[in-house]
C-alpha cells in the first residue's frame, strides 16, 4: 500500500522475498483480520521494508511474535 500511495511500482522480487523470509507467503491474499496478531506484526514490518528505509525506527517490532516450536 505504501508504495502505491506514492505512485511506485512495486518490486515483486523484492516483496516476493520480503514476504518469504517473514513466513507470509501462504497468507498473501487473506485481510486483516484473517491474521492472527503476529502475522497481522510481520505485514506491518513487511511494510515497513518494501521502501527500503535508510533507517527504520521502531518499538519493540518482534515482542508479539508467534514463537516457533
Amino acid at each position: 500500500m505504501p508504495v502505491l500511495l506514492d505512485n511506485k511500482k512495486v518490486d515483486e522480487r523484492k516483496l516476493e522475498e520480503i514476504v518469504g523470509i517473514l513466513g507470509l507467503e501462504y497468507r498473501i491474499d487473506h485481510l486483516p483480520n484473517q491474521l492472527s496478531g503476529s502475522q497481522q506484526q510481520r505485514v506491518s514490518i513487511s511494510r515497513a521494508l518494501i521502501n527500503d528505509p535508510s533507517i527504520l525506527f521502531t518499538d519493540e517490532p518482534t515482542g508479539n511474535l508467534d514463537s516457533k516450536k
